[in-house]
């Protein structure tokens, strides 16, 4: 079954943050196969978007799917005095 486009990433908004949900829980809510949504955020993954997958909870996201957030998150919704650096060391917020 083929589904719309805008229903499509409409669900792949509600597994990214800061909804984050499950694919078992998108399953049911939405009537649509696990499969599919496996698949869904495969793709979307391999478009460069990042859909953790491991827990709802940040602190159990890989530290590629942290530093993406990072990357995408806009400056202006980053509280102020907020601001990530990069150094060496890893990531520092000033």
């Amino acid at each position: 079954m083929r589904y719309p486009a805008e229903r499509k990433e409409a669900i792949l908004r509600k597994m990214a943050p800061p909804m984050s949900m499950t694919i078992p829980e998108l399953a049911e809510q939405e009537g649509i196969t696990a499969t599919t949504l496996y698949n869904w955020r495969k793709q979307a993954r391999a478009r460069g978007q990042v859909l953790p997958s491991r827990s709802n909870e940040p602190d159990q996201w890989t530290s590629q799917e942290k530093f993406q957030i990072v990357l995408e998150t806009p400056s202006s919704t980053l509280p102020d005095g907020f601001w990530p650096e990069i150094s060496p060391h890893g990531l520092r917020i000033q």
